[in-house]
């Protein structure tokens, strides 16, 4: 199972960093995030929001410092996560984000973003963990990485002992979910 969450200048701004979880089939989750760079996005001062910076603790400088361009970040997110469909808590505002990123790099996703709660509804799932479950092994901390492992522990956390891992794909216009 994949999940997916991006960081942004603001609710209406730009995306400045983005994460993902992979959930293998022993119940292990592995997390990656990238800052991304855009000048372009950096030079549109409306699009920038102080008080998201204090959120998300991600500043203009760090960007630059270390931020990858969208072209890096599109190519590297399609090559990790592959065809499937990755879950996300705000499917509505990532989607965005990722289209964005998208425009800019000049690349196509290969996969879907779909809501949390699918992931949830599964045939695996023994009961839906609560926040304060999850919240004691993963911190919501408003960075890409950190957000996306803790919908990852939410996942696991709500499986039934002998539940297997799935992924989802979405092909022929339907959504399929397979085991890992």
């Amino acid at each position: 199972m994949l999940f997916i969450d991006f960081e942004a200048s603001d609710f209406t701004g730009f995306p400045i960093e983005v994460g993902f979880s992979k959930v293998n089939k022993n119940k292990e989750v592995e997390t990656h995030s990238k800052i991304i760079y855009y000048q372009g996005w950096l030079d549109d001062i409306a699009r920038w929001n102080p008080s998201s910076e204090k959120i998300h603790n991600i500043s203009k400088q760090q960007i630059i410092n270390e931020g990858e361009t969208p072209s890096i970040v599109m190519a590297w997110l399609n090559e990790q996560l592959g065809t499937g469909v990755v879950f996300s808590d705000n499917p509505y505002h990532d989607t965005s984000w990722l289209l964005e990123l998208s425009n800019i790099a000049r690349i196509e996703p290969t996969f879907l973003i779909h809501d949390m709660r699918i992931a949830l509804s599964g045939s695996e799932i023994d009961h839906i963990a609560t926040k304060q479950e999850v919240n004691m092994v993963a911190q919501h901390t408003h960075r890409a990485g950190d957000d996306s492992a803790e919908l990852a522990f939410w996942y696991i956390m709500s499986m039934r002992n002998d539940g297997n891992v799935k992924r989802m794909y979405y092909e022929n216009r339907t959504f399929i979910m397979r085991d890992l």
